[in-house]
């Protein structure tokens, strides 16, 4: 029934998505655009090619897991060429991809190529463009490639002053048709069909499309003929005018009688890449913007590769930009047609040593390779918006660097996966460095991703707010339903607040337990919404919005950990518009408005705001149970301990003791601030909130994590060790940070420190620390993190405030680190150095694991590690004997980090040196539970210290274990 009524009505559709309800987003339109902030600024639709169509002529059997069989007349797609093979993926059947022999494939040539009427893949917008031309009259038309559909076609015809779009489909049987009631074996017959019934279409096919001819404006370059060898300038000349592709710079002419020397290009109207970048249009070009713009110079750079040519300067001020974001590689002023894979250059060249492979550099020796190198150094000025590569170093310190593994880092609003194209650019072995080709299709597929989905979520977002007229014709049409109409309409109303992140697509973070339901769940009338301020904040740049707590806004963009808001003044006028962090702000409305009520939160979590020194006895608050059965629950601080009371609901009325029940929760709460609650005097003042932890420095530092040193102020030490100092700072004298600053070592490499702060950056857990930025313009590099106040556990639990804390608390820290590691757990990362030492803690006994110094991200249950700096007493022994690091030697050294915390601070195995006490453990010995550990806690700490890796518990189960020992508690 479904399936007939939407065929037969498909005006109703909302009706029909309301009775069988499905999410169903609404189809991309092909004219659909992105803006920069500018607004006028704008990217076409990522282009639809046409699969190049490959057949196997050979039948082949793959010998190895790389290659793919085939067999003769298989359809199949190139991706790639890699030497004497390509990479191919089957366009039928099981749709595999692997390697197959290049002698063992040929392209299919497009059938329709001949006829004078087959424009093959342009777009609607050019069709109209191109029948409407004045040379063009009504009954002129093309074929031309669906936009949607690869594999059919659509008409496109000139009648009058409009242009009419008919699609060709095809049958199952292959069968072209524009009606289902007639069709043809061929396009030819079709076409030819509708040439001599053009009633049948009701528009005239009588003449193909006329192409036309443009004047084009032109560049002259002027050379003395003292600057080059003339003879050999003018034959290369020669040879690259024969380069036609509509990603190069197309040569014109060239004017040798006289002097200068004149050459003649075409002329795009924005000049050169780098100039552009640098102009007010060209600083506010969103990620999708300049992917789409690398992705022509890759596809143009992909030709040259093909005829075994090598730029040899590839780089922003040699990339031209025309109008509508169109560019060319040009400067082919020291381009080499090579006939080995690479071409040694003089001496005496000149190399533009900043864009430039080691090789060529240091050796001269030039391949596509190098090319390659340089495309991931134009990337890198592309997504910094022009900035020089290697600022403030000469040429020699630049070849330097490279030598030692160092790498340009992540320039600001960069996507991670452009990041790591640059990276797979710069391997240091040619071999490894991709071709153009893939880096074409890749940036393509890229930023296809980015386009459909930025298109999808705002049309599905707009689609559900603004007003249906649907809506007001059923109405209309139909008042007696009123009251359905307004129930299937005003249902959607309540629920028109979809929220969704930004591209950045750029870049994604990954958030804890619970955050991104909290953040983007589907609230109900956002639009008129009221949101308060829950603490001070104070802009950190020009674009944030300073306010205070208490103040109103109105939520304009929801994007990741930072939203737009206007400001409100009690009338409802707005006063000002800036970025601020989200979870500074709540809902001014109903219970949540109560400084009292938090909203869901964990035991764990209620402790941490409570348990802080700002709260005093009877401090209270009322959560919302992690668990499900329990429901509500009002906590209170007595004498340095929360107490909990269950908030029981039935028939409407609130009440903790059977005897008093009340019509409402805050009722409830004004009773017993003036009355005494079971074995609690009375409830004090609402908690004070905890502000949150920021996870960046600033909105503007989110994808940046390079900033230059002179932003941050060392201010005192805290500590010293091995590779780094430890110091407190801040940040643009306003926020304080943690800076660890390196120690130059011999043995410290570089590109190994890059890729692992790169990965690091990623993970955002609340008890994680969070890495801010690094500063590795010069040496001593620092690594900036956030700042903990009371410094790291062991410390802290040796101090009288540590050694004062009751087993619940010290329960709650333990389930925080598990918590933590549960996190790194998921995302294949071991710490190997988990210590007390490497836990901090800050207001509220909030922990967070720190020091990824040791940690290391692994594919296998086990990572091998030679590492001779080992803490023995904190690792367990398959670690210690064979460095066979996984999940599970951490599971061991959280076993004695639980011993340090229960023993609040002392060391593990007491008056036993490190050899001493590997010997007894390989014996069986395990230390014995401090006296004040709970009998349950040392049951957890033994189950850690299980001989065989296999039979430890993982950190999920820990984490689930130490959350049921808190509820223990009472």
């Amino acid at each position: 029934m479904e399936e007939c009524c939407r065929a037969c009505m498909p005006c109703l559709s909302r009706l029909w998505n309301w009775l069988w309800p499905e999410l169903r987003y609404p189809s991309v339109t092909p004219a659909a655009e992105i803006r920069t902030v500018s607004g006028e600024l704008r990217v076409p639709q990522p282009k639809r090619r046409p699969a190049q169509l490959y057949a196997a002529l050979y039948d082949f059997e793959a010998r190895s897991e790389e290659e793919l069989s085939v067999k003769e007349g298989d359809k199949l797609s190139v991706i790639e060429k890699r030497g004497q093979y390509v990479l191919a993926k089957k366009l039928t059947g099981s749709l595999e991809s692997g390697l197959v022999p290049a002698n063992y494939v040929a392209m299919l040539q497009d059938e329709f190529a001949k006829y004078k009427w087959y424009y093959g893949n342009i777009n609607r917008q050019k069709a109209e463009q191109l029948l409407l031309a004045s040379q063009n009259k009504t009954g002129s038309f093309l074929v031309r490639i669906s936009e949607s559909h690869s594999d059919e076609y659509t008409i496109s015809a000139r009648s009058e002053t409009s242009v009419f779009h008919f699609r060709i489909h095809r049958s199952s049987v292959g069968a072209y048709f524009v009606s289902d009631k007639i069709s043809f074996a061929t396009l030819d017959e079709l076409i030819r069909y509708y040439q001599n019934n053009p009633r049948s279409l009701g528009c005239p096919l009588d003449q193909p499309c006329v192409q036309q001819f443009l004047c084009k404006h032109l560049s002259f370059s002027l050379m003395p003929v003292e600057d080059t060898k003339l003879d050999e300038f003018v034959k290369e000349v020669h040879a690259l005018k024969n380069l036609h592709h509509p990603k190069l710079i197309q040569l014109l002419a060239l004017c040798t009688r006289g002097e200068p020397v004149y050459i003649v290009t075409e002329l795009m109207a924005k000049g050169s890449l780098k100039a552009y970048l640098t102009t007010p249009e060209g600083q506010v070009l969103t990620s999708a913007h300049l992917i789409y713009m690398a992705g022509q110079v890759a596809e143009g750079m992909a030709y040259l590769e093909d005829r075994h040519i090598v730029h040899r300067d590839l780089a922003a001020r040699n990339i031209l930009v025309g109008s509508d974001l169109e560019c060319k590689v040009a400067d082919f002023g020291l381009a080499r047609i090579i006939k080995d894979s690479v071409y040694t250059a003089s001496r005496n060249t000149k190399i533009p040593v900043r864009w430039t492979a080691p090789e060529a550099a240091l050796h001269q020796r030039f391949s596509v390779k190098s090319d390659v190198w340089s495309f991931g150094v134009l990337l890198y000025e592309m997504m910094s918006r022009g900035k020089m590569p290697y600022e403030g170093k000469t040429n020699k310190e630049v070849l330097e660097i490279l030598a030692s593994g160092y790498r340009l880092p992540c320039p600001g609003r960069c996507p991670p996966n452009i990041y790591r194209m640059m990276l797979d650019c710069w391997a240091a072995e040619s071999s490894k460095r991709p071709s153009f080709h893939a880096l074409h299709s890749q940036l393509d597929n890229i930023y296809s991703r980015i386009y459909y989905k930025t298109i999808e979520l705002e049309r599905f977002y707009t689609a559900r707010v603004v007003e249906d007229p649907m809506e007001e014709c059923l109405n209309r049409s139909c008042p007696c339903l009123r009251s359905l109409w307004d129930r299937i309409f005003k249902s959607e109303k309540r629920n028109d607040a979809l929220e969704r992140k930004s591209s950045s697509a750029d870049q994604c973070k990954v958030e804890s337990d619970g955050n991104v339901a909290q953040r983007y769940e589907t609230k109900p009338s956002e639009k008129s919404a009221v949101y308060m301020a829950l603490w001070d904040f104070e802009a950190r740049d020009s674009d944030e919005l300073s306010f205070n707590a208490g103040d109103q806004f109105r939520v304009v963009k929801r994007a990741g950990d930072w939203w737009t808001a206007a400001k409100l003044d009690p009338s409802g006028r707005v006063l000002a518009t800036g970025i601020l962090p989200y979870n500074y702000l709540e809902r001014a409305e109903s219970i949540t408005s109560q400084p009292w009520y938090f909203g869901k939160l964990n035991r764990s979590d209620c402790l941490s705001h409570l348990l802080t020194e700002e709260n005093k006895d009877g401090a209270f608050l009322v959560r919302v149970s992690e668990t499900d059965s329990i429901g509500q629950v009002l906590s209170v601080k007595v004498k340095s301990i929360a107490k909990h009371f269950k908030i029981y609901c039935s028939n409407n009325e609130f009440y903790v003791e059977e005897s008093r029940c009340f019509s409402s929760l805050p009722e409830l709460i004004q009773y017993y601030q003036t009355h005494p609650l079971l074995s609690v005097d009375r409830l004090g003042k609402p908690c004070i909130r905890r502000k949150p932890e920021q996870q960046d420095l600033s909105h503007n530092t989110v994808d940046t994590w390079e900033l230059p040193k002179e932003d941050f102020t060392l201010e005192h030490k805290l500590g010293s060790g091995y590779f780094a100092d430890v110091y407190r700072g801040k940040w643009k004298n306003n926020t304080y940070v943690a800076i660890k600053v390196l120690k130059n070592k011999e043995s410290f490499n570089q590109q190994t420190f890059h890729m692992e702060v790169e990965v690091l950056k990623q993970l955002r857990h609340k008890h994680l620390i969070s890495l801010f930025a690094i500063c590795t313009s010069s040496t001593p590099y620092f690594i900036i993190t956030e700042f903990m106040k009371k410094g790291n556990l062991q410390d802290f639990l040796r101090s009288p405030e540590g050694n004062a804390l009751d087993p619940e608390i010290l329960t709650n820290m333990a389930y925080q680190v598990a918590d933590g590691m549960s996190y790194l757990e998921q995302k294949n990362s071991i710490h190997r150095d988990l210590a007390a030492r490497n836990v901090l803690v800050s207001e509220g006994y909030l922990c967070k694991v720190a020091d990824f110094g040791l940690a290391r991200f692994i594919k296998e249950p086990f990572y091998l590690s030679n590492e001779t700096k080992i803490p023995y007493k904190w690792t367990a022994p398959e670690a210690i004997d064979l460095g066979l690091f996984s999940n599970k030697s951490d599971v061991w050294s959280f076993g004695i980090l639980l011993y340090e915390i229960y023993s609040y601070g002392a060391n593990p195995y007491p008056g036993l040196t490190k050899k001493t006490a590997l010997e007894e453990i390989k014996r069986g010995y395990r230390m014995l539970p401090p006296s004040t550990c709970p009998s349950f806690i040392s049951i957890i700490m033994q189950s850690c210290w299980s001989k065989q890796p296999k039979d430890r518990p993982d950190f999920k189960w820990l984490k689930s274990e130490l959350r049921t020992c808190l509820n223990r508690f009472t």
